[in-house]
Order: C-alpha cells, then sequence, then structure tokens
C-alpha cells in the first residue's frame, strides 16, 4: 500500500481504532486536505502489523507527517517505509504517544523527513523494541532530534539487528538521536551513526 502526498487532519485518509494488517499489495491514494494529526494513518487504541509494504510519501501534518500513533501498538516485520514526509511539531514521519512498536523483522526505513522535534520520528512515553532487522534513517531534519526524539520516561530496545542514522541533522541538539528522560538498551545487534550533525550538542547522539 502506498499512501501519497497525503495533508490529514485526525487520519483523514484512514482511521484505525481496534487493529489491522498490510498484506503486500499496491494502492495509491493521494491529496488529502485538512489538518491536525497524522497526515497518513491515525492509530488509536489499536494494534497494526505491516507484514507487507506500506509506503507513506510526502505526507505533511502538525503531529506525525507519516503516522500518528496515541495508546497503541504497530508491530512491523515487512516494510515500512517513509520518504519526505514532514510535521509542523513532533515526527516527521512518525509520532508514538504511549504506545509501543515491535520490528520483529524487515525494514523501517525513513528518508528526508523533517519536523521541530524528531525529524524521522518522536517517541513520548512509549516503548520501542528493535529485536532484528534493518532500521534505516536518513538525511532527516529537526531543531532537536533530527533522526529520532525519545523523550517523556521512553525505552529503546535494540536487542538485535541494525540501526542505521546517516547523514541526519538537529538545529540545536542530537544530530541522530535526542533522548531527554529516557533509556537507550542495547543488548546486541549494530547502531552506526554516520555523517549526523548537530549545531549544538550531540552530533551522533545526546541524552539527557
Amino acid at each position: 500500500m502506498a499512501l501519497r502526498n497525503c495533508t490529514s487532519g485526525f487520519g483523514e485518509y484512514m482511521e484505525v481504532l481496534e487493529s489491522a494488517d498490510w498484506p503486500q499489495q499496491v494502492e495509491e491514494l493521494s491529496d488529502q486536505n485538512e489538518q491536525g494529526f497524522g497526515g497518513g494513518v491515525y492509530i488509536s487504541t489499536g494494534q497494526v502489523y505491516v507484514s507487507g509494504t506500506l509506503e507513506l510519501t510526502e505526507c505533511t501534518s502538525v503531529s506525525g507527517g507519516g503516522v500518528y500513533m496515541k495508546d497503541a501498538s504497530l508491530v512491523v516485520n515487512g516494510t515500512l517505509q517513509f520518504e519526505g514526509c514532514r510535521a509542523e511539531t513532533d515526527g516527521g514521519g512518525l509520532l508514538v504517544l504511549e504506545g509501543q512498536i515491535v520490528q520483529t523483522g524487515g525494514t523501517i526505513v525513513f528518508d528526508t523527513c523533517k519536523a521541530d522535534t524528531g525529524g524521522a520520528a518522536s517517541v513520548k512515553g512509549a516503548s520501542w523494541t528493535h529485536e532484528i532487522g534493518f532500521l534505516q534513517v536518513s538525511n532527516s531534519r529537526a531543531t532537536a532530534g533530527g533522526g529520532l526524539a525519545i523523550g517523556n520516561n521512553s525505552t529503546m530496545h535494540q536487542l538485535g539487528g541494525m540501526m542505521h542514522f546517516n547523514h541526519c541533522t538537529a538545529e540545536k541538539d542530537g544530530g541522530g538521536m535526542f533522548l531527554e528522560r529516557s533509556a537507550l538498551i542495547q543488548r546486541e545487534g549494530t547502531l552506526w551513526f554516520q555523517n549526523c550533525e548537530a549545531w549544538s550538542l550531540g552530533g551522533g547522539a545526546l541524552h539527557r
């Protein structure tokens, strides 16, 4: 499924309140014209399983340019891709509030995403568990957390696989990753910051 050029208020394109599963398919939808939360998808108190392919391209919103999640669960074992997504405040590609993301395989890609906080993604009061697979964050930009912003007592666990941050930029702190009152726990796997830049503190990552 491919969502392109979506600009959405409260997920005017697609709202998930219970559960959904995306198998491999290609379906193009475009030009949603409301402002608010979740440019492509709004998920509330539900569970979403990406076992095929879900692509969000040039989606924009106030918060969560591509996907806005609140009190919800996202499990990825296929391909989840954000390209050119933007948010005015948090989470250029993805905003997670008090929920969880679990990557059990496959690939999550953020490319050329932008926001004020968390150019690629912002996680607040939630958990992100990378069990295995590949997380790629490239060419993303924000004031804080050019790649990822992890805050509000969130936890990011890496149990294996690869997390690669490349050419991410913060105008202030945390070029690749910005952690505030949160934890990054790496058990196994590879965490790689490459060519990331912060104009103030923490070109690769900043934890405070």
